[in-house]
């Protein structure tokens, strides 16, 4: 399984992530799917956290739960539900 995430390549929105596997691949709308000022709030928060020495919020429960997120996805692929 595969998951893309980041700039735009020729054609492609910078707000879709892609998730591949042997089943297929599913194109998700970041934007859609998470509100159109979810990416402007994301950076302004990190802009202001990195600038008064606020360490990253992001912890080890956060990557697991970023994992199962990735796994379930990646189940329906191989299940042909995209």
């Amino acid at each position: 399984m595969t998951v893309i995430i980041g700039l735009a390549g020729a054609g492609r929105r910078a707000a879709e992530a892609e998730i591949s596997g042997p089943g297929g691949a599913a194109v998700i709308d970041r934007v859609a799917a998470a509100g159109p000022d979810a990416i402007g709030t994301m950076r302004r928060e990190s802009v202001a956290a990195v600038g008064q020495g606020i360490p990253y919020g992001l912890d080890v429960r956060d990557g697991l739960r970023l994992r199962q997120v990735i796994e379930a996805a990646g189940t329906g692929l191989i299940a042909g539900e995209a």
